[in-house]
């Protein structure tokens, strides 16, 4: 019985027939495929020659005319600030130097958030905080996206810098982007300025 039903030839709908074609030119391309590959394995003498000369070429010529980076740095909009203050000052005077440093900051338009934290809990060991002493801060910027600021990141890091140089108080500090991948979709490259620091 299976043998006479399946033995009927039935109809074939547009789908079944559209892609019945499509395998036929798969099948060609891949017997063509196959075809050239037998031969460049059978003359291997010369096919490698050729495509290590194809492979420089590529290298050499399609870089320049396409442009771009293997790591570009991005514009991510949030900034790493860390300072020290010297070790013979108070909390009381931490606290100045380090509402003078968000004073600068907040000059900038386009700040969103500000987070700042200073020194360490004793005895406690935190993500990020480890070695921190009382007389240091860290503090991590936000600020609007890339579309809706006049400045880059970069420019505003270097904005900050100079202040923090000026700033009395400040021993030693480090102003730097936070990192992101290449495939962020807020990604403006432009030449990394290298990261300053002052002691």
């Amino acid at each position: 019985m299976a043998s006479r039903l399946f033995a009927r030839r039935r109809r074939h709908n547009f789908i079944e027939r559209f892609f019945g074609y499509t395998d036929k030119v798969v099948d060609h391309l891949a017997e063509f495929y196959l075809s050239v590959l037998r031969r460049a394995l059978h003359w291997w003498f010369v096919t490698l020659p050729l495509a290590a000369a194809f492979v420089v070429l590529t290298i050499r010529t399609v870089p320049p005319l396409i442009g771009g980076e293997l790591m570009p740095p991005m514009d991510t909009g949030i900034v790493k600030i860390e300072f020290t203050t010297p070790a013979s000052y108070a909390p009381a005077d931490v606290e100045h130097v380090l509402n003078e440093v968000e004073r600068i900051i907040y000059q900038q338009e386009g700040v969103e958030t500000v987070s700042s934290v200073v020194g360490s809990e004793p005895g406690e060991i935190s993500f990020g905080g480890g070695g921190a002493t009382a007389q240091s801060a860290n503090i991590t910027v936000r600020l609007v996206d890339r579309l809706h600021r006049d400045r880059t990141i970069w420019e505003i890091e270097d904005q900050w810098r100079a202040g923090l140089a000026r700033l009395p108080g400040v021993q030693s500090f480090r102003v730097s982007e936070y990192g992101a991948t290449p495939v962020s979709t807020m990604m403006f490259a432009s030449q990394r300025r290298p990261v300053l620091t002052r002691w």
